[in-house]
């Protein structure tokens, strides 16, 4: 009794056969994972990474007095107060900017006071 077949053919075929079916688990395997991610950002989509603007931006959603800028070490206190973050015009991320104390460059987002209104031509 072989191990090995001792017909050629079939033996080239199992062994093409058998080749083919570990790409085509392996190719599977990717494609489900990509619709599965696909699927995962459609039903629960992240949250867009914040938007750096220059210091001279002027918000028109909001008035410019329920407005503040808040060292991102304070955003967790300003948060607890109800303050929330001011939309990006273009694709709603958070918007910060970077200033300096005359020492070391801050960080700074631009957070909407509690219960503030929508300007009208916004």
């Amino acid at each position: 009794m072989a191990f090995l077949p001792t017909d050629l053919p079939s033996f080239a075929w199992g062994a093409l056969v058998g080749a083919i079916a570990a790409f085509g688990t392996g190719f599977l395997q990717k494609v489900g994972e990509h619709v599965f991610a696909y699927i995962r950002d459609k039903i629960n989509p992240k949250h867009p990474e914040p938007e750096q603007i220059d210091g001279h931006f002027v918000p028109v959603t909001f008035a410019c007095s329920e407005c503040a800028w808040v060292n991102e070490v304070k955003l967790y206190e300003y948060e607890q107060k109800g303050y929330s973050y001011y939309p990006h015009p273009k694709n709603n991320a958070r918007c910060f900017r970077i200033t300096s104390d005359g020492r070391h460059p801050i960080k700074e987002f631009l957070l909407v006071q509690p219960r503030a209104k929508k300007m009208a031509n916004a």
